[in-house]
């Protein structure tokens, strides 16, 4: 792969990677059942990246300011993750897991946690069945904040205007809010000559809450002779949001 956006102009041989994982898993009783799983991936010979600050998911990197090209030395993905679920068959089933992670790079002999890093991970799904027309499910979805480079902005003043510009602190050094929210699901079933009709009723983020996707400084005011109130917003991901659908499973 060549980032030729970039202004790169070589291609650079395979990364590497090493796993090692040891996994436990057991059948306890009542139909509960438990895995317990340890992974170490070590990273080696990492092309080059480029990074936009800010927005850890934005769709158009190449745009806009902030944009830099780092070379890792190396990186590491290590951790843990507990895993229990169960589900006899019965109108009531379940699961739940934890995981603790930690993703970096070792950039200049410093370790720089990755976009994405999240330390805590937290997932809880409960499902019921009353018959086999119906069914009802809740989840609640949780990780720490992901990493983000906090910037600044410096303005200098002109007898004609104002100049401003971006600075950076280390990369990668701040976190966004923990994450967290609840989705709800209703589901019907009918059967027809065709096969089994099935539709569905669902709400994300149940209780609305405001999770920060990003920070987005704005200059709030200006106005002669050239004073300026700078001000840093949040960008939420989407709040509540329902949605509703139907599919058919055909049977022969």
């Amino acid at each position: 792969m060549m980032n030729v956006l970039d202004g790169d102009d070589r291609y650079y041989p395979a990364e590497l990677s090493e796993h090692i994982v040891a996994g436990l898993e057991h059948e306890l009783k009542n139909g509960i059942s438990l895995r317990i799983e340890f992974y170490v991936k070590n990273l080696s010979k990492i092309r080059p990246k480029y990074y936009k600050l800010g927005d850890p998911v934005d769709l158009t990197p190449e745009t806009g300011h902030g944009r830099f090209r780092l070379e890792p030395e190396s990186g590491e993905s290590s951790g843990f993750e507990i895993y229990i679920r169960k589900d006899n068959g019965g109108k009531h089933s379940w699961w739940f897991n934890y995981s603790n992670s930690d993703v970096h790079d070792v950039i200049d002999g410093i370790k720089v946690p990755r976009n994405l890093d999240q330390p805590h991970t937290v997932n809880l799904d409960y499902n019921y069945r009353p018959g086999q027309n119906w069914s009802f499910n809740l989840s609640w979805h949780y990780h720490s904040g992901w990493p983000y480079t906090q910037e600044t902005i410096k303005f200098t003043q002109y007898e004609s205007g104002y100049l401003w510009d971006y600075s950076y602190d280390m990369l990668n050094r701040g976190r966004y809010p923990s994450y967290h929210r609840m989705d709800a699901r209703v589901c019907r079933y009918f059967k027809t000559n065709l096969g089994r009709l099935s539709t569905f009723l669902e709400v994300r983020n149940l209780y609305n809450r405001k999770n920060v996707r990003e920070y987005d400084y704005e200059v709030a005011e200006i106005r002669p002779p050239y004073t300026y109130s700078l001000t840093r917003e949040a960008e939420y991901w989407m709040l509540l949001i329902p949605s509703f659908g139907i599919s058919m499973d055909f049977e022969r």
